[in-house]
């Protein structure tokens, strides 16, 4: 058997295979020792789960490899006092154990054998607690004296007394019926799959010198390679009186899949104007660009496509975290439709774990749980879904000088894209900054005193300013990078990523104009005068100049 300390580091630097090990040697011992706090099964089940969730995120704390077992049973302790502080009700007897796929037997002995079981059951609850616990993991898998002790943290025969002792408290027949009624109720080998899925949080700001992620889609997926072994990993960069964290991945989708040359408004003041929103044909193609630069094939399900229902989608979830042990996009499930992750199920797909972008916020964190390790508990969660991208195997090697060499005439079709349908028929590209700065001057738009529409306006404002401060400055080093790697493109690749750099300082100059970046009232006042929105518009045509110049810079480059 492999040293558990070995496995226990494996898992620290994300090796999902060792921790998957680490579950199946200690998910019954997880189940028994829930059982023997609850004294429900069902109960103990949806706790291992939740348990090694937690364990999973947390394992990165756990200093001493050797004290897993200790540390982990703490964490079934957590999990299970919870349950017991919320407790409900409905749960289906133990007894009901006894008669699965029984029909054909005689219902007397059904009746007889159910009574013995929980006879049995119940004389080992009548246990003090450190006799039903020994008792307990002892009988549900025949785990050694040595792993009870490592697990219970107490001696070696601390273990066989405790053990002793329940005997001389049992008969043999109830020992013998309680042993049966335990190891019927092992999670089996298919246990792991159901909850190692541990993947990097996301979210618009996620502290420390992490660089900002605002695009949920790149974020998302990059989040996902990473969890799959398969990512470019990071690097420091100088930052404002700091060193930052770049994540080379994120910088990698947001250049292949357009998103960081983008631009959509809507005049009626849409707050999805900085969003792919629903999956329409022309929101297909950031996927399509960004899973063939990665070479994965995938599958996208829509709510609206022909076929695709509730238990369509819970089945296409558990498959892909059980089976192929990876996460699943998806679009809404918490918050709007954007995109999340969905890293775990629980209670048979009726709840859905996973990272949302928008799971902090007070507007959207209506209705759902947490895990200790951040994970949302989502339940009626297809009211909330309108799509999932399925991440499919690595279906070919890429030819990085043709992903390249596409996604800068991807750049140059997205600038100078006039109309895109999303939810309806939007302005996008250049015609987008020239709709924004016309928008932001109807004064009609701006009733004075009215805070509910003077922040909305805000909110859409600020919002598209921050996606293009972000997506040009992502933009700008995804480009360094394709001047890197062919070098000859390198003389057009600098113009425009000179005129990506150029934009990115307009958007802050755009904030500072309006009180700075944020969505106080009196940064929503400030954007309100007349005056101010009057000073904004030219650096917005000036945005959209700089947008040009870039395409046409890349279209040289497109001719070498």
């Amino acid at each position: 058997m492999e040293e558990l300390g070995a496995l226990v580091r494996a898992a620290q630097t994300g090796d999902t295979q060792a921790f998957g090990r680490i579950v199946g040697r200690f998910q019954d011992m997880v189940l028994g020792y829930a059982h023997s706090m609850l004294g429900d099964f069902h109960l103990a089940e949806d706790v291992a789960q939740e348990v090694f969730v937690a364990a999973y995120c947390g394992l990165g704390k756990l200093k001493d490899p050797a004290a897993f077992a200790g540390w982990l049973r703490q964490i079934v302790r957590f999990q299970c006092n919870r349950v017991l502080r919320t407790k409900q009700a409905g749960t289906i007897p133990l007894s009901r154990a006894a008669e699965a796929g029984s029909e054909a037997r005689d219902p007397g002995i059904v009746a007889q054998d159910r009574e013995m079981t929980e006879a049995a059951l119940r004389a080992i609850r009548s246990l003090s607690d450190p006799l039903r616990e020994a008792t307990t993991l002892f009988y549900i898998d025949g785990y050694s004296h040595k792993d009870l002790s490592s697990f219970l943290e107490v001696p070696v025969n601390t273990v066989k007394s405790r053990l002793n002792a329940s005997r001389k408290l049992l008969s043999d027949k109830m020992i013998h019926m309680a042993k049966q009624a335990l190891e019927s109720h092992g999670l089996g080998d298919d246990f792991a799959g159901k909850v190692i899925k541990g993947i990097p949080r996301v979210g618009f700001y996620r502290g420390g010198n992490a660089c900002p992620e605002s695009y949920p889609f790149p974020s998302c997926l990059a989040a996902c390679l990473r969890s799959m072994g398969d990512d470019r990993g990071t690097h420091q960069i100088d930052g404002p009186g700091a060193k930052w964290v770049l994540n080379d991945t994120y910088v990698h989708l947001m250049g292949t899949s357009g998103e960081a040359f983008r631009l959509f408004w809507r005049p009626d003041w849409n707050l999805g104007n900085s969003n792919i929103l629903n999956v329409t044909p022309d929101a297909r193609q950031f996927f399509e660009h960004a899973f063939t630069a990665i070479g994965y094939r995938y599958e996208i399900l829509h709510k609206e496509d022909a076929g695709i229902n509730e238990s369509v989608m819970r089945r296409k979830i558990i498959q892909s975290l059980q089976e192929a042990n990876r996460p699943v996009l998806a679009f809404g499930v918490v918050g709007p439709p954007e995109c999340c992750i969905i890293t775990g199920v629980d209670q048979g797909g009726d709840v859905l774990m996973g990272w949302s972008f928008f799971q902090d916020s007070p507007d959207f964190s209506t209705g759902i749980d947490f895990e200790p390790c951040g994970y949302f508990r989502k339940r009626n969660w297809f009211a909330h879904t309108y799509a999932l991208v399925l991440i499919g195997d690595k279906c070919r090697p890429v030819d990085q000088d043709a992903v390249y060499r596409k996604s800068i005439q991807r750049a140059v079709d997205l600038i100078r894209k006039p109309t895109i349908h999303l939810d309806g028929l939007w302005p996008s590209g250049l015609s987008a900054f020239t709709t924004w700065a016309e928008t932001i001057l109807r004064r009609q738009d701006f009733p004075s005193g009215d805070m509910t529409v003077l922040r909305q306006r805000h909110l859409a404002h600020t919002s598209t300013v921050g996606m293009v401060a972000e997506g040009r400055w992502y933009g700008s080093l995804f480009l360094k990078t394709v001047a890197d790697a062919i070098p000859a493109l390198a003389h057009p690749m600098q113009q425009a990523v000179a005129c990506f750099e150029q934009e990115h300082k307009l958007m802050w100059q755009i904030w500072g104009l309006a009180g700075g970046l944020g969505f106080e009232d009196d940064k929503v006042l400030k954007f309100a005068e007349p005056a101010v929105r009057e000073q904004i518009a030219p650096i917005i045509h000036q945005a959209r100049d700089l947008d040009a110049q870039a395409a046409s810079s890349l279209d040289k480059a497109l001719a070498l």
